[in-house]
């Protein structure tokens, strides 16, 4: 019996050391994503994946990473899993849905859009976000709703009130 709790406690630490481990390497990268250190970003946040497969910040952060680098298909495969773990991340479809918006691929966009506000309907970024995509559709009405929208939620959204400035110059 004594053996069997001794095996345990030390399945439970290494597996705590682990999980820890993998943060500090998720950490890390956030660092060098910030530092503009793309490359040894991603490689921490492989690191803390390869220590924790289910690290849902960590595949959302190598995501904003590949991003940063121009790399979109990467960001949107790793910002689908993160989607896979944590299907609640309003943010990972935010910005999947930007990833697809830099591929031209709106339809898409606007779906992950969606389903970042049917998550969080106040996230402002997201509405301007979803703006610029019905914008490339040549859906103005729409856009101009989410721009509205956006400048609800954030006052301050200098982007929202710039679109519907240009919306009303062009008689949209």
């Amino acid at each position: 019996m004594k053996k069997c709790f001794v095996l345990l406690l030390f399945a439970a630490a290494t597996a705590f050391a682990q999980t820890d481990r993998a943060s500090a390497y998720n950490n890390w990268g956030v660092y060098c994503i910030e530092s503009g250190i793309l490359d040894e970003a991603i490689e921490a946040f492989t690191e803390a994946i390869r220590l924790k497969a289910d690290f849902v910040e960590a595949y959302y952060n190598r995501g904003l990473a590949y991003d940063n680098k121009g790399d979109t298909d990467r960001a949107i495969a790793d910002f689908t899993e993160a989607i896979r773990c944590n299907p609640n991340l309003a943010e990972a479809y935010n910005n999947r849905g930007i990833a697809y918006a830099a591929k031209g691929e709106y339809d898409k966009a606007i779906v992950d859009y969606n389903q970042a506000l049917a998550l969080n309907p106040n996230l402002a970024m997201v509405y301007l976000n979803r703006g610029f995509a019905y914008v490339m559709k040549q859906d103005y009405t729409r856009a101009r709703s989410d721009w509205e929208k956006a400048l609800q939620l954030d006052p301050n959204d200098t982007q929202a009130r710039k679109g519907l400035e240009i919306l009303r110059k062009e008689g949209h």
